[in-house]
Formats: structure tokens, C-alpha cells, sequence
């Protein structure tokens, strides 16, 4: 008879050809001793679902609809899941070594609801790669300090079922981190950052996907911002024209004060780090011109 899961790990998967064997290869190395069930939601286009059901017969393929997001496929994955610790990441982010056995270490040390570490970058990356990592993950460089903390990367975190359960609210809508965090801050609960939870980022998407995704993601930020009154909304659409400099601004000053042994990569990145940060930027302000109404 299986011993019940003690760990659930979703994948989010979205045009992840280049990546996806080595990312489920590195997950497969690390659940043989911690009855873990892999859960991948999968919307690509590129044959990334073929590549899973030939190669990895036994993992759990769940089919998302072609116009959804990463955040998206999350929520698929963890209504799905069933194990007390449900860990996230998705296909074009790479496991390090012991990824899930020091997340439930974190877990057994700390009462906790959210355990997340950090992102490493691209090994042998692209200016595309590596513009890709600075646009997102600039705030989760390593290295970091353990210990609770306000904000964990959606890529790289892991929850008690339980914190789930009682939090996470319009399930139909996807499993949006910010959102989530900001509830879990709202009730009380902690996040923590561990220095020993790693992922890096592999290969990803081709500008063209990652321009939409951002344009996408920076329009469900602005319609969905936590306590963003109507004068708020209207001061930064306003100040709109500063918002690509900030931004870019932002990126290089978390670098320069981090890691300034990434300037090189990240002035090679800086023409495609324009490109998606105005496609954020518009997104953003199309969110605040149309609130949701949650």
C-alpha cells in the first residue's frame, strides 16, 4: 500500500519545452524518500504537454485552458493537491539539490503558513535570459537573510495546506502570490525566507510570450492592487511617464547594492529590460483605469 503524500509539488508549465525535462528530472531525484506527489498544469502551445505524457508517464498532467497564465495554472495544481505542504514553482525554474527536503525542514522548525527562498540566474544565460530574471526576481537575488519576512517569489514557495485552506480566497480566479501574501500578512500569518530553498531560472520563454505575460501580469497587478483608492489610482496613472525610469531605476539599484558582480549581465539585459518593463507599465495602468470589483 502508497504511504499518503507528505509533500505536493505544482508545477506550472507554459511553452517550457527547453526546460522541462531538466526541471521534472530534478524534482523526480528529490521525492523518492518523501512520498511527494508532482502535479503539472500544463497550457502550452510548443508540445511541452507531449514531452510529459512520453517521457514522465507517471507524473500527474493536468490541462489548463490556452489563454491562461501561470497563476492560473497554480490554482489548477493546488486544488488538486492533497499532501499538508504544497510547494510551487514552475517549468523554467530548476530545483536545487535538496529544494524540498529543506522546505519541510523549515516547516518542522518554524510555525509558519509560507516557507519561500531564493532565485539564482541563469547558468550560461542570454541578455534575453538574464532580462527575463532582472524583471522579475531582482527583489529575491541571493544572497538572503533567513528568517520572516513581508514578500516570497511565487516561483519558489511552498504552503501549509492548512494556511491554504483558511486564506486563499476566489479559487476560481487562480492563485495570484501577491494577493495570497497579502491576506496571510492581513491575518497574522508569517512568511519566512530561507537562504537554503533554491531555484534558478533556466531557459524561458521567447520575448515575444514573455512581452504578452508581462503586458497581462501588470494589468491584473493594477486592477487588483491591495487598498488602492480611487485618488491613488488616478496619481499614478499620472505619473505614468516616470514609471518605466522608476522601475529600471529599481532593477539597478537592487543590483548594484546586492549583487554588482551581475552589472555586466545586467547592462547586456537593458535594452530587453525596457522592452518588458513597458509592457508591465502599460499593463499597470490598464488595471488602474479598470479595477476589478473582488
Amino acid at each position: 500500500m502508497n504511504s499518503p503524500a507528505t509533500i505536493s509539488v505544482v508545477i506550472a508549465s507554459q511553452n517550457a519545452r527547453a526546460s522541462i525535462r531538466e526541471c521534472l528530472n530534478a524534482v523526480i531525484e528529490q521525492v523518492r524518500e518523501l512520498h511527494a506527489e508532482i502535479l503539472v498544469a500544463d497550457a502550452s502551445t510548443d508540445g511541452t504537454d507531449v514531452i510529459i505524457t512520453e517521457q514522465f508517464p507517471n507524473i500527474t498532467l493536468l490541462r489548463g485552458k490556452p489563454d491562461d497564465l501561470i497563476p492560473h495554472l497554480w490554482g489548477l495544481g493546488m486544488d488538486r493537491a492533497v499532501a499538508p505542504i504544497v510547494a510551487i514553482t514552475n517549468a523554467q525554474c530548476i530545483p536545487e539539490t535538496a529544494w524540498l527536503s529543506s522546505i519541510t525542514r523549515c516547516f518542522d522548525l518554524n510555525k509558519v503558513c509560507a516557507v519561500g527562498g531564493p532565485i539564482l540566474p541563469p547558468v550560461r544565460g542570454s541578455g534575453l535570459d538574464w532580462a527575463i530574471y532582472f524583471s522579475r526576481f531582482t527583489a529575491f537575488m541571493p544572497p538572503v537573510l533567513n528568517g520572516t519576512i513581508k514578500e516570497l517569489p511565487g516561483d519558489n514557495v511552498a504552503y501549509t495546506k492548512d494556511g491554504l485552506d483558511r486564506h486563499w480566497k476566489n479559487r476560481d480566479k487562480g492563485f495570484w502570490e501577491t494577493l495570497f501574501h497579502h491576506e496571510l500578512r492581513v491575518n497574522n500569518e508569517s512568511l519566512y525566507m530561507s537562504s537554503d530553498v533554491k531555484v534558478h531560472l533556466a531557459h524561458t520563454e521567447n520575448a515575444s510570450d514573455f512581452f504578452s505575460v508581462r503586458l497581462r501580469h501588470g494589468r491584473h497587478y493594477g486592477s487588483t492592487r491591495p487598498n488602492t483608492s480611487m485618488p491613488a489610482r488616478i496619481a499614478r496613472i499620472i505619473s505614468a511617464p516616470i514609471l518605466v525610469p522608476y522601475l529600471i531605476g529599481r532593477m539597478g539599484v537592487r543590483v548594484l547594492r546586492k549583487r554588482s558582480d551581475f552589472l555586466p549581465q545586467f547592462l547586456i539585459a537593458l535594452p530587453w529590460l525596457v522592452v518588458f518593463t513597458v509592457a508591465w507599465s502599460i499593463g499597470e495602468i490598464q488595471g488602474y483605469l479598470a479595477p476589478a470589483h473582488e
